[in-house]
């Protein structure tokens, strides 16, 4: 992809589940396991004994598309010069082999590593490891309530006290949904992870297969980040979200 005659040695880039607080790497490996929704990885770069003389840094994202890797994401990060380290959380949505590369804003390159993302074994078997594309319109919102199709009060947030952490879950298309039941997973994110990996519970929820939306009420009983899941009666993935409750 590029040549490795500008690199910058004694940098080193890690995958890792997280970091503590002077950018050390916990958990650090380059074969990592998905969920059917994907999996969140803390990127981390250490630049050495020094620390950074740059103002912004490049994450360049390569995907292994037969014999080579095409372009598949970049980003800009801004760096703090008073320190050498910086990390990144990125999801991977999609298995397979990618080549994640950081440049300085010189373009130098700093740090290069492969890295591959495969489906969890208990998933491989299953229907869950394939997403519906069916659904691939539809839309999944956090409210209030539901009038005349519309969903009141979007949130990305809810409380335990104000809200006493009940929330409507709304989901909607323009095709009927085709599909007697929402099956709903929900999953709690544990400390020093960025997964989600705390199983909650799995909730089922009756409906019309032609109706083109539907909702229901769901109520969360302690706080922190949270991802719903919904799938069809046939076990494919409709949509999952994710959500934050607070005290």
């Amino acid at each position: 992809m590029f040549s490795t005659s500008n690199f910058i040695h004694a940098q080193e880039l890690f995958f890792a589940a997280n970091h503590d607080k002077n950018g050390n790497p916990i958990v650090s490996q380059t074969i990592w396991e998905m969920k059917p929704w994907g999996v969140t990885i803390d990127i981390v770069y250490n630049n050495g004994e020094s620390n950074f003389n740059f103002d912004n840094l490049y994450l360049y994202i390569d995907k292994l598309g037969g014999d080579d890797f095409v372009p598949f994401d970049s980003k800009a990060l801004t760096v703090n010069k008073r320190t050498n380290w910086i990390s990144y959380l990125y999801e991977f949505k999609e298995e397979g082999t990618y080549n994640v590369l950081l440049r300085s804003s010189d373009q130098r390159i700093l740090a290069e590593k492969e890295l591959t993302i495969k489906i969890a074994e208990r998933f491989v078997s299953s229907e869950f490891s394939h997403f519906n594309f069916y659904y691939r319109d539809l839309k999944m919102y956090f409210c209030d309530w539901v009038i005349n199709e519309k969903p009141v009060n979007v949130r990305e947030e809810i409380s335990l006290y104000k809200d006493r952490g009940k929330v409507v879950v709304y989901l909607k298309q323009k095709n009927p949904l085709m599909t007697d039941t929402l099956i709903v997973d929900v999953w709690r994110q544990n400390e020093n992870s960025n997964d989600f990996d705390e199983f909650i519970q799995t909730k089922r929820f009756g409906l019309e297969p032609q109706w083109p939306d539907a909702f229901f009420k769901y109520r969360f009983r302690k706080p922190g980040e949270y991802k719903i899941a919904v799938y069809s009666d046939n076990s494919k993935l409709m949509h999952e979200k994710r959500l934050k409750v607070v005290k």
